[in-house]
């Protein structure tokens, strides 16, 4: 990945990835507020809208496909396949491949999980898929923490923000596992990897880029700055995106609406199970 294409190609990937998890929730979203009573289901890949794609596990069909031409293109081409080379040392070019080739492995087994668990091909327990999805995550996060000795402190620095990001989405999976039905979880999964999509696309830009930055103090001190930066835009992204469901549902209202519960509060009752109800009866018969 030490070139702009090997930055910019799976940053790409995550951008799209998360922009089509973060389309579905807002679809969720809006059927919920407009009264329609469809069940909430934890999953970590969503269904095409498309009538003969829709019964089948298209996206991820399509991770594995991709993930299948990287390995390829990591370790095919070139030799690259050759990890000890004269004088029975490693080449030190090759690891690098084959830590790309060892993390897009990873995410291929995940897909192959997702695949397996939708034909009940495997009968593993639910939200097994986000399990290894989680350890996927964290591969990718452990692959970009041993990969940084002796890079200048500029290259450090960009990417330990970045392996910090793929920790954070490694949690919460995992979280998604335990809390199962949690939407909230699924909103911040997603917004997690934007993020990290848009942190790649800054790593490609600042290092491999037309004028790369140089190694400065001030450079590595704006780096904090611009990494706060992206996380605003993507906070203003994912609130626009549920404030323009809202009004598109609801129209514009100053005050709450109860047609229907809210999505905080069910996510409320999920995640602590408490019954409101009983518990302020109880309190009025104390009283």
């Amino acid at each position: 990945m030490g070139s702009f294409r090997g930055h910019a190609l799976p940053g790409s990937f995550y951008i799209v990835t998360s922009l089509w998890w973060l389309a579905n929730v807002y679809r969720i979203h809006s059927k919920h507020l407009t009264g329609a009573a469809i069940p909430f289901k934890p999953c970590t890949w969503f269904p095409i809208p498309v009538k003969w794609l829709r019964d089948h596990p298209i996206e991820p069909a399509i991770r594995i496909f991709i993930l299948t031409v990287g390995i390829f293109l990591e370790l095919v081409p070139e030799n690259s396949w050759v990890l000890v080379g004269n004088g029975d040392e490693f080449v030190e070019k090759h690891l690098n491949n084959y830590a790309h080739a060892a993390m897009y492995a990873v995410f291929m087994i995940w897909s192959v999980v997702e695949t397996l668990q939708f034909y009940k091909i495997t009968q593993l327990p639910t939200c097994s898929e986000h399990v290894f999805g989680s350890i996927a995550l964290f591969v990718e996060g452990m692959l970009f923490f041993f990969h940084l000795e002796g890079r200048p402190k500029l290259d450090q620095l960009l990417h330990s923000i970045l392996y910090i990001i793929v920790f954070m989405s490694a949690l919460v999976m995992l979280l998604e596992a335990w809390m199962k039905n949690s939407f909230l979880l699924q909103v911040i999964r997603s917004s997690l990897f934007l993020l990290q999509g848009n942190w790649f696309l800054q790593i490609a830009h600042s290092l491999h880029g037309s004028r790369p930055w140089k190694n400065t103090k001030t450079n590595r001190e704006f780096v904090s700055i611009v990494f706060a930066w992206h996380i605003i835009g993507v906070l203003l992204l994912i609130m626009l995106g549920f404030v323009a469901i809202s009004i598109k549902s609801r129209g514009c209202h100053c005050r709450p609406t109860r047609n229907s519960p809210s999505l905080e509060e069910i996510e409320v009752h999920r995640i602590c199970d408490v019954d409101f109800a009983e518990r302020r009866s109880l309190m009025d018969e104390q009283e």
